[in-house]
């Protein structure tokens, strides 16, 4: 599942913070998350994050659910999936203000 959050002021390590994912690796303004589903290593979310704009207020998220270490043992549409997009755009969208 793809979403966008383009007024959105975060490094990676803090949307690493803020989500509980682990990161997993990078390359030049891509990065990979995980974060297990339950606790086993598998099934577990992967979550793709590319900067836009140079990183200047913007990223584009893609979610799936890994099934195993296969590759195309994935999943990119659930109702655990939405629901996981609701929680990730709550917690990044959160301002301090909502804190107190």
């Amino acid at each position: 599942m793809e979403f966008s959050l383009l007024d959105l002021d975060h490094s990676i390590h803090d949307i690493v913070e803020l989500t509980g994912y682990a990161s997993l690796g990078f390359g030049h303004d891509e990065f990979t998350l995980i974060r297990k589903v339950g606790k086993r290593d598998y099934p577990r979310f992967a979550l793709f994050v590319k900067i836009v704009n140079g990183g200047y207020r913007g990223h584009h998220f893609v979610l799936h659910i890994e099934n195993s270490s296969r590759s195309h043992d994935t999943r990119d549409k659930s109702p655990l999936i939405e629901k996981e997009v609701v929680r990730i755009k709550s917690v990044l969208m959160k301002t301090p203000e909502q804190d107190n």
